[in-house]
């Protein structure tokens, strides 16, 4: 566990140096866009009569603070879902929790190459399954640092009101994960955690290379379009021998908006072997209604 306070410790460092800058020098953009979305069905036969209701809640929330020299952003992604059948006990359809705090650091104003230090924190809200595995909050939880050096590149045209902005870098990373019950492979080091309800915390490490991609633009008066990508490779070891040895992880989320209603599609991919033989992926097309605070 000594990684881990290693981790909040550098955290704590960027965050203490960050705030002694000028901060009048410096600008805050905030974000915050909760949405939820309903389906029903309903399904009438000879003989019989069945009807269900799938809905969805997702929270998205981001923060920066862009200085001269220092800089410093953080996101959540909130997605959980559940389907209502007459007679049977909800099941859920999505839940995602994905939290990342990012310190970044300009090393050379005029290449614009910065020098990264990213936290990621993924795990599940609710109990559910993997193949034939449970999960369920911290049952598996990774916590996932990565040290790397890159770009941070934004466009903006004023008149259209479109923003832009691109993430991009190659590093050093290592991955904590922290189960109870489940059963995670790959055990390259097992240690007991000492956590209560945890049984065993397990650590990787390897090369990171991350991209992630944010575009907005007003289509027309109230209607707005927005895309968001991120994808993460995190290679364990010798990759190049095996290439099961490399966890994927992609987030997308993209909408049309007008006014408080939005056409929302979202996809969470992920490919870890140590987790499942087969690919992970939950998709969701849904009408919502949403606000952005």
């Amino acid at each position: 566990m000594k990684r881990i306070f290693t981790i909040a410790f550098l955290v704590l460092i960027f965050v203490y140096n960050l705030k002694s800058q000028d901060t009048t020098k410096g600008k805050w953009t905030n974000f915050l866009n909760p949405k939820i979305g309903f389906t029903y069905q309903n399904s009438s036969k000879a003989g019989s009569e069945e009807s269900n209701v799938q809905w969805l809640a997702n929270l998205v929330a981001k923060s920066s603070f862009d200085a001269v020299h220092w800089q410093i952003s953080g996101s959540l992604f909130l997605n959980y879902g559940q389907i209502h059948k007459s007679g049977v006990f909800p099941v859920k359809n999505q839940d995602d929790i994905i939290l990342t705090i990012t310190p970044s650091y300009t090393l050379d104003h005029l290449s614009e190459t910065r020098l990264f230090l990213e936290t990621t924190f993924e795990t599940d809200l609710r109990p559910g399954t993997i193949d034939t595995q449970k999960t369920k909050f911290l049952d598996p939880g990774f916590l996932n640092q990565s040290l790397f050096l890159g770009q941070k590149k934004k466009a903006e045209n004023k008149d259209s009101k479109m923003k832009f902005e691109i993430t991009y870098g190659l590093g050093l990373a290592y991955q904590v994960v922290l189960t109870d019950q489940f059963r995670y492979g790959l055990n390259n080091t097992t240690v007991k955690s000492g956590l209560e309800g945890l049984k065993q915390t397990t650590l990787e490490a390897g090369m990171s290379g991350l991209i992630e991609t944010n575009y907005t633009r007003e289509l027309a008066s109230d209607l707005t379009f927005a895309f968001g990508l991120k994808t993460i490779l995190f290679s364990k070891g010798e990759f190049w021998k095996d290439a099961e040895k490399t966890r994927v992880s992609m987030l997308m989320v993209t909408s049309i908006k007008y006014k408080f209603i939005s056409l929302d599609y979202s996809n969470r991919t992920l490919y870890d072997a140590s987790i499942s033989s087969v690919r992970q992926m939950n998709s969701t097309l849904l009408v919502s209604l949403n606000w952005v605070l």
